[in-house]
Formats: structure tokens, sequence, C-alpha cells
């Protein structure tokens, strides 16, 4: 080992299990893709809005806020792993106050495209196939909310140190991957709009 480099630290059950657990929920969202590629391959006639339809700007703007939540969450992580409670919370808060964000901007998107008499919802593949899949995906950034919450009061007790503090790692983890999840969704709702 090179002198001045941090040791690596050894992989713990907990991480192992969190990378299995990620590897079955990125094989549910390739399948909702796949689905949604498939579907839109079979009706692409009739697949999108008349052209002029409202591509939300607030799915853009929930994109760049779900990146930057991401560098908090590291943020976090690298805080406590120097011994830094105060920037463990802060860092924590941050990423809370950012998904919050996320949700309020994807709630905005939902009502552009429900407003708008071009999409109307019921009557549109697009619509029916962005809802299920943003829905799914505010299902899983639930499902880190959470822990967030409970990391930041658990953090204000101190009972995060720099040798112990497995469970921001992990839920580290497994924010990194709902943003790499929204951006491949992203991704592809963007083919749908500008390769229609």
């Amino acid at each position: 080992m090179e002198p001045g480099r941090p040791e690596r630290q050894p992989l713990t059950a907990a991480t192992m299990g969190m990378y299995l657990g990620l590897v079955s929920g990125t094989m549910g969202f390739l399948a909702v893709i796949v689905c949604y590629l498939l579907i839109r391959n079979m009706h692409a006639s009739d697949w999108l809005p008349p052209q002029g339809a409202p591509f939300p700007a607030t799915l853009y703007m929930s994109t760049l806020v779900i990146l930057v939540s991401s560098g908090t969450m590291q943020y976090a992580l690298n805080s406590i792993r120097h011994a830094s409670v105060h920037n463990l919370r802060n860092g924590l808060l941050g990423t809370i106050v950012l998904s919050l964000t996320f949700y309020v901007l994807q709630w905005s998107s939902y009502r552009v495209i429900v407003a708008s008499p071009e999409y109307e919802a019921a009557n549109y593949l697009f619509s029916g196939t962005f809802f299920m899949m943003s829905a799914l995906h505010a299902a899983h950034l639930l499902g880190g909310v959470i822990p967030l919450i409970v990391l930041y009061r658990a953090a204000g007790r101190d009972c995060y140190s720099e040798e112990s503090h497995q469970a921001v790692t992990s839920t580290n983890i497994y924010w990194h991957f709902l943003t790499v999840m929204w951006c491949a969704l992203f991704a592809v709702m963007l083919t749908a709009k500008f390769i229609g």
C-alpha cells in the first residue's frame, strides 16, 4: 500500500446485502423500461400527443436536483469518515431538502401533463407510461427519504462515528442508485419527446 493512501475498508455483510438488493431493484427498473419500449413500439402511430405538447421543464430541474442530492449525500458520508458529525448532519439535511424539492417538481410535472389538452392522459399511452415510471421511482425515493430522516435524527444523538457509520454508507449507496435510475428513466422519456 502506498504511504498516505487511506486503507480500503473490507466489504461488510450489510454493504453486500445492499448491493444484492440493488441488483434486484435494477432488474425491476430495467423490466419497466423494456415494457415501456415495447408498448411504444407496438403503438408507434398513436404513441405521442400531437406536436407542440409541452414537455415539462420541471423534469429537467428535478433531474438537476437529484444529481445535486447525490453530491450532498456523498458529502455526508465523507464527513462522517472524517469524524465530522456536524457536517454529516448538514449533508443529510441538504439531501432531505433536495429530495422533497424533487417531489414538488415531479408533482408540478404531473400537473403540466394533466392540465395540457394535448396530452389528455386517458387517451395517450405516453402519459400513462410516464406516470407509471415516475411513480415507481417516487416510491423507491420514499424508501430513501425515510432512512435519511432516521439518520439525521440519529446523527443528532451522536450515534455515528468515524469507525461506526454502516447505516450512512448503505443509505449513500442506495441514494446513488436512485440517482442513476432516475437519469435512465429521464433519458428514456426524452427519447419519446425527441425521437418520437
